[in-house]
């Protein structure tokens, strides 16, 4: 179960239903709260968690998957969205705050990547801004990410300032 009732973040619990107790922590992130579960389709086992940084979904695996995405040459903003069941093939998509996501084919016998699909690839004719992730600690000592896009090829010194609240954290 996603609970803060251990750690004051978002962790993966053991609950025991019948006893209405928490039984220790499978998955803790410091500072950080884990936002959903992995799990493996083929056996339906949990194999890891997802969490968010600078934006993007991490996704952090305890099994095979680990060692063919570390070892997969795609960006370092990428993950897993499926694979065979013998890791063979692993698809992956590659995302970022200032540019579309791209999907890749990692074969994990050669251990190269193949591109086999782009998301919006019209905007790969525009130069696209350049965000970047600011850290903040709010007053109650929490870390609060945002986000600062800046106009590409502009020559004007002053740009305007949009600010676009979004809701407030993750989860509610």
């Amino acid at each position: 179960m996603l609970s803060e009732q251990q750690s004051g973040y978002q962790s993966l619990s053991r609950y025991d239903i019948q006893s209405q107790t928490f039984s220790g922590e499978v998955y803790r992130l410091p500072g950080r709260d884990i936002v959903g579960i992995i799990q493996n389709p083929y056996d339906s086992s949990i194999i890891g968690y997802t969490y968010m940084l600078g934006g993007v979904l991490v996704q952090n695996y305890d099994n095979k998957l680990s060692t063919y995405t570390s070892a997969s040459e795609d960006k370092e903003d990428s993950y897993v969205i499926h694979f065979d069941q013998d890791y063979q093939k692993i698809v992956t998509i590659n995302q970022s705050i200032d540019s579309p996501s791209a999907y890749y084919l990692f074969d994990t016998k050669t251990g190269h990547s193949q591109l086999i699909g782009e998301e919006r690839p019209w905007l790969n004719k525009y130069s696209l801004g350049k965000s970047s992730v600011i850290k903040s600690i709010s007053s109650d000592g929490v870390e609060v990410e945002s986000y600062l896009t800046m106009p590409s090829q502009s020559t004007v010194k002053e740009v305007p300032l949009l600010v676009m609240p979004h809701g407030g954290a993750i989860r509610c």
